[in-house]
C-alpha cells in the first residue's frame, strides 16, 4: 500500500485511530458539531428567520450566518484536536500544520481563486450563465458586515474541513488502507456532508467527491495542509463574494443560513441552473487533479 510522507505523519503518537473507527469519530465529531452548533449559535437565524427569502431577511442576519459558520467550524476543530492530542497522543502539527505556512497558504490561495474564475467562466462560455454586477444593491452596513466577518468565517471552516478531512481522516484511513481508499472514503464522506450545498443533486456530489479528492492530493503532495485551506478559503470567497454564484433550481429557498449568504455583497452576481454548475464542478476539479500530478511529477523530476 502507498502510505507517502503526510500520511505516515499519523504514526508520531501512542495510538492510532484506524480504519472504520476514523470513519465514525468523523461522523461523531460533525453530529456534535452540529448538535451544539444548532444550540448554542445563531439562535435569530435558525429559529425566529427560518423560512424567510433572501429578500426578505433583514441585513443583519448575515452576522448571525457568519457566527453561526465561525462556532460550527471552532467546535469541529476543538473536537478533531482534542481527539488527536488526549487520544492518539501526537502533536496537532503532525496533521500537516506545520511551521512556515505563508508561502503555501499564498499560493493556495492564488490557485483557489484562478480556480473560482475558471468555474465561473465554464458557466457563462458553456452553459450560458448570466453574469451581472451586483454592486449598489445593498446597504453600507451590509457591506462592512460581509469584509469584516466573512474572510474570517471562510478561514476557519476552510480550516476545520482540511484539519478534519484531510488532516485526521486521510491519515487515519491511508495508514490502513493506503492512498487511494483513504481519498475515496474521506472523499465521500465530505461530499455527503454538502449533498445539501447543490440541491440534493447527484451531479453536485459527484463534483463535490472529486473536489475532495483533489484536495486530498494536494495535501498529500504537498505534504501540508496549509495550501489546502488557502485553496479552499479562496475558492468559496471567489463563488460567494466575487463572483456571486446562485443556483435557480437549487431549492434552498426554505434555509435561513443560505439566504443570508446569498443576500450578502457581491461584485457580481452568476445565475445558472444546478445541472450546469455540477458540469462545470466536475469538469475543472478534473482539470485540478490533471494539473497539479503534472507540475507534482515535473517537479520532483527537475
Amino acid at each position: 500500500m502507498i502510505k507517502p510522507p503526510f500520511l505516515r505523519q499519523g504514526l508520531s503518537g501512542k495510538r492510532q485511530t484506524q480504519g472504520w473507527l476514523a470513519m465514525l469519530v468523523s461522523i461523531g465529531i460533525l453530529f456534535c458539531a452540529a448538535l451544539a452548533g444548532l444550540t448554542l449559535f445563531s439562535p435569530v437565524l435558525l429559529r425566529q428567520e427560518s423560512g424567510s427569502s433572501a429578500q426578505t431577511l433583514s441585513q443583519f442576519s448575515l452576522m448571525d450566518a457568519g457566527i453561526t459558520i465561525i462556532g460550527f467550524a471552532v467546535l469541529i476543530l476543538l473536537l478533531t484536536c482534542g481527539w488527536v492530542k488526549f487520544f492518539e497522543k501526537r502533536q496537532i502539527s503532525s496533521l500537516g500544520l506545520g511551521p512556515q505556512f505563508h508561502r503555501r497558504f499564498a499560493r493556495g490561495m492564488l490557485a483557489g481563486l484562478v480556480a473560482a474564475t475558471l468555474l465561473a467562466t465554464s458557466l457563462v462560455v458553456f452553459f450560458d450563465a448570466e453574469m451581472s454586477l451586483a454592486l449598489g444593491q445593498v446597504p453600507v452596513g451590509a457591506f462592512v458586515l460581509t469584509f469584516a466577518l466573512l474572510p474570517l468565517a471562510w478561514f476557519v471552516q476552510a480550516m476545520s474541513e482540511e484539519v478534519l478531512f484531510r488532516g485526521f481522516l486521510l491519515q487515519s484511513l491511508g495508514l490502513r488502507y493506503g492512498f487511494v481508499a483513504a481519498i475515496f472514503f474521506s472523499s465521500l464522506l465530505f461530499a455527503g456532508l454538502h449533498f445539501e450545498d447543490g440541491g440534493s443533486g447527484a451531479g453536485y456530489f459527484i463534483g463535490m467527491g472529486v473536489f475532495a479528492a483533489f484536495l486530498c492530493c494536494y495535501a498529500v503532495f504537498d505534504n501540508s495542509l496549509w495550501g489546502p485551506v488557502g485553496f479552499n478559503m479562496a475558492w468559496n470567497l471567489a463563488l460567494n463574494i466575487l463572483f456571486g454564484v446562485s443556483l435557480n433550481d437549487s431549492g434552498r429557498d426554505d434555509i435561513a443560513i443560505y439566504n443570508a449568504l446569498a443576500r450578502s455583497p457581491k461584485l457580481l452576481v452568476t445565475q445558472t441552473e444546478t445541472g450546469a454548475f455540477a458540469a462545470s464542478f466536475i469538469g475543472v476539479s478534473i482539470v485540478l487533479i490533471i494539473v497539479l500530478v503534472v507540475f507534482t511529477v515535473s517537479d520532483r523530476f527537475r
